[in-house]
């Protein structure tokens, strides 16, 4: 499997996950999201955010944090340009709040992911991670194909525990690990 078709599995699966938050239960979900990350952030301070994955978006995160300036880094609609999460254009130690909104879960390489994050952000800075938790009872509608969206169906899957690993191996504390609605967790990682 070539580079690119990589790319574009990735870019099909996050846009359906995308529009999968645009669905009644998709929105009732979305906003239990915001009312934990506004939770999450609330003592988040600094100059720059970034909302990684194209359910950034659609989660409308960014006027949760006090942070002066925000970058939401999706697909834009039609556009050539692509984000790799794995190698993020910007300087070591520039961000204060990255929030990983779906990333993990459509991404190939998750740990490059989180150490390219890890690179970017600040010692003093925030992570938050949004992601599907695979052994909620609403991730088992999974295993009912006609009655589940595909965005549901398909993806990396990580548990919870496992991204808590991760985090813990890159030196983070994670502060809390948040499941919602019984379907999406939010991890929060703090200072690390």
């Amino acid at each position: 499997m070539t580079d690119n078709h990589n790319n574009q599995a990735e870019v099909s699966l996050a846009e359906q996950v995308a529009q999968w938050y645009a669905s009644p239960v998709g929105q009732l979900i979305a906003e239990d999201i915001r009312t934990e990350y506004r939770r999450q952030v609330e003592d988040a301070f600094g100059y720059h955010a970034v909302i990684l994955g194209l359910a950034g978006r659609s989660l409308q995160l960014t006027s949760q944090a006090r942070i002066g300036y925000h970058v939401v880094a999706d697909e834009p609609e039609g556009g050539a340009l692509r984000l790799r999460p794995s190698a993020l254009p910007f300087r070591t130690e520039s961000l204060d709040l990255v929030t990983l909104a779906h990333v993990l879960d459509v991404d190939e390489a998750p740990v490059a992911v989180l150490r390219e994050v890890d690179r970017c952000l600040r010692p003093e800075g925030k992570l938050v991670i949004i992601g599907f938790n695979p052994i909620s009872f609403f991730s088992l509608a999974r295993l009912f194909p006609r009655h589940c969206n595909r965005a549901l169906r398909v993806g990396h899957r990580n548990l919870p525990w496992r991204i808590v690993e991760w985090l813990q191996v890159l030196g983070y504390e994670v502060d809390e690990v948040s499941h919602l609605a019984g379907s999406p967790a939010v991890c929060h990682a703090g200072t690390w």
